[in-house]
């Protein structure tokens, strides 16, 4: 049965924070609107999100966040900013953190210049993600400067000495992706080169045969 795809809201822009080992970091921005859903540049200085994706960070992808995000945000007449980070198994925690945190600084010296210096209320924002990306909202918490007004945790986790993390759940009725073999998998598991790190990656019920590749094209 084919799952539908909700569309990436517009109007948005497209930027790069920066780049790791030659590896672009992009960002898309969705302006803050009117309570009708206008755009205009009379709104004021306006907060803004700085939204984290989730997906184990091994997976996801910045530019269409999860169906609620924009229109939640938007409905207060915030800004939204999705930032987009390496994954692992190429690179390591640590170099996550950085890329959130080429992100931060990107958004620190050019969201005035993007939005318009009256527009933007540049100390006034929200740190916010799910999953891995709520993870990496509440690091924000404890390290940017000035930190965030509030922190949004979508479902993070926070102490990776939970068993969840480590036990095997085997009555958990998840999809298993594709047909690799043992041998396959173990292979792409020893690709720990940090050139090769990627940046988006498909969920697995957003892959055949769980949806279609028409449905995909929507978005």
């Amino acid at each position: 049965m084919d799952t539908p795809v909700i569309p990436c809201p517009t109007p948005f822009i497209d930027h790069i924070a920066g780049q790791a080992l030659g590896i672009d970091l992009p960002l898309r921005i969705w302006p803050a609107v009117k309570k009708d859903g206008e755009i205009g540049r009379e709104l004021g200085k306006r907060p803004w999100v700085f939204w984290i994706h989730g997906g184990a960070f091994m997976y996801g992808k910045h530019y269409v966040p999860n169906a609620w995000v924009i229109p939640a945000f938007r409905s207060l007449s915030y800004h939204v900013v999705s930032v987009s980070y390496r994954f692992v198994p190429q690179v390591t925690h640590d170099d996550i953190v950085s890329d959130i945190l080429t992100a931060y600084t990107w958004c620190r010296n050019n969201l005035e210049a993007v939005l318009g210096k009256g527009n933007v209320a540049l100390d006034s924002f929200v740190s916010a993600g799910d999953s891995a990306g709520a993870h990496l909202a509440l690091w924000c918490g404890n390290h940017l400067s000035p930190p965030p007004k509030a922190i949004v945790d979508i479902y993070g986790l926070t102490s990776l000495d939970d068993p969840f993390y480590s036990l095997s759940i085997p009555d958990l009725p998840l999809p298993i992706l594709g047909n690799s073999s043992t041998e396959e998998l173990d292979k792409a598991l020893e690709n720990r080169d940090p050139k090769n790190a990627v940046i988006t990656s498909a969920f697995t019920l957003e892959l055949e045969p769980y949806t279609s590749v028409e449905n995909l094209n929507i978005a």
